[in-house]
């Protein structure tokens, strides 16, 4: 399980990725929501591997091949 941030500084994206792992997908997405211009990749803990995209971050990543019908958002 993981959580990646692209945001607009890399101090305030490692805090956030730092937080959003701990709040979780749910809490953690809502919260993202009130820091515009960061976005994030999840990673859950749980089988089969999936990604969940916030909308921004949709615009910039590509999953590898095989892994599209992974990603959702």
């Amino acid at each position: 399980a993981g959580v990646t941030v692209v945001g607009t500084n890399a101090v305030e994206a490692d805090a956030l990725s730092t937080a959003l792992f701990v709040m979780g997908l749910q809490e953690g997405g809502a919260w993202l929501s009130r820091h515009p211009g960061c976005h994030a990749l999840f990673i859950p803990d749980a089988q089969p591997a999936r990604l969940r995209l916030s909308p921004g971050m949709r615009r910039l990543f590509q999953p590898a091949p095989g892994w599209a019908d992974r990603v959702t958002d």
